[in-house]
């Protein structure tokens, strides 16, 4: 069985997804790798910003967020593990050779995770305690 990903808008038969919600960031977090939502939260005291990059499956995760600002952002996107694909959305991207390189590093898995995870829209589980 996939684990659900949360996503206030999730677009593109199931490919594209993006949120602004604190709650769901942190639970797409734990629920991809504890140890990135650790990592990002710890970043983002030290630093008051933070941005992270990684991949869920076949899905590449963009994170940022700023406490100062009260700004945060995850979109996640499915580029059909295809490189063209990949080369056109990073081009003129400051962080492009980390896009290309995480790109190239989930290609490596994308056959036995391809369906590890799955988009949807709605509240996170963590969502219905408060």
């Amino acid at each position: 069985m996939a684990v659900k990903l949360y996503f206030d808008q999730v677009s593109n038969g199931g490919a594209h997804g993006k949120t602004n919600n604190g709650d769901k960031i942190l639970y797409n977090l734990n629920a991809i790798d504890p140890k990135k939502a650790e990592e990002y939260t710890d970043m983002l005291f030290r630093q008051d910003k933070a941005t992270i990059f990684y991949y869920a499956g076949r899905f590449l995760i963009i994170v940022t967020a700023s406490l100062e600002m009260k700004e945060k952002f995850m979109v996640a996107f499915d580029l059909n593990d295809n490189e063209d694909s990949a080369k056109r959305s990073f081009k003129n991207d400051p962080n492009e050779k980390e896009l290309m390189s995480l790109f190239y590093k989930m290609r490596e898995n994308i056959k036995q995770d391809y369906d590890k995870f799955v988009l949807v829209e709605g509240k996170s589980p963590n969502q219905d305690f408060k």
